[in-house]
């Protein structure tokens, strides 16, 4: 049975504002996002829905991802759905399953998660994925080394 590997790719500080016209509380924030080939400064804000836009459903985004430029202008990263968490220390908290998608990243289409790290509003966000199948990349001195892995390998990281 294969098991998850979670890798921190970043970091979120939300926090809980309120709509000044309807009272509603929303979550948004500002945090980064990094790889081995990028870091990229973000922000987290909910989606404005079109007051004529169908009702929203369980498959809904709820959040857009950007990347801040600094200039109160962004590129469009992805998306996200917020969630509550339902046991552990972290109980009726949100978390939000992150897409990010981006030209800039054609072969690699993230599928990502936020987590809450303490109840001050910082966040970790984690990629997971199985270990085993696919390859992996390991930084050796001055050199990186790559071996593909089969389905089933167990890699230690």
């Amino acid at each position: 049975m294969a098991k998850n590997v979670n890798t921190n790719v970043g970091d979120l500080t939300m926090v809980q504002k309120k709509d000044r016209e309807t009272g509603e509380a929303y979550w948004s924030g500002r945090g980064r996002f990094q790889t081995l080939r990028m870091i990229l400064d973000i922000e987290i804000f909910p989606l404005e829905r079109a007051p004529d836009a169908p009702e929203a459903d369980e498959n809904t985004p709820t959040h857009r991802i950007t990347h801040n430029l600094g200039n109160g202008e962004g590129s469009e990263l992805g998306v996200a759905w917020q969630r509550e968490i339902t046991r552990g220390d972290f109980e009726g908290e949100p978390m939000f399953s992150i897409a990010l998608n981006h030209p800039e990243m054609p072969d690699w289409a993230a599928q990502l998660a936020a987590f809450p790290r303490n109840k001050n509003g910082a966040y970790v966000i984690q990629h997971q994925r199985q270990r085993g199948g696919g390859i992996v990349t390991a930084a050796a001195g001055d050199g990186v080394l790559k071996r593909e892995a089969n389905q089933g390998d167990d890699i230690p990281y």
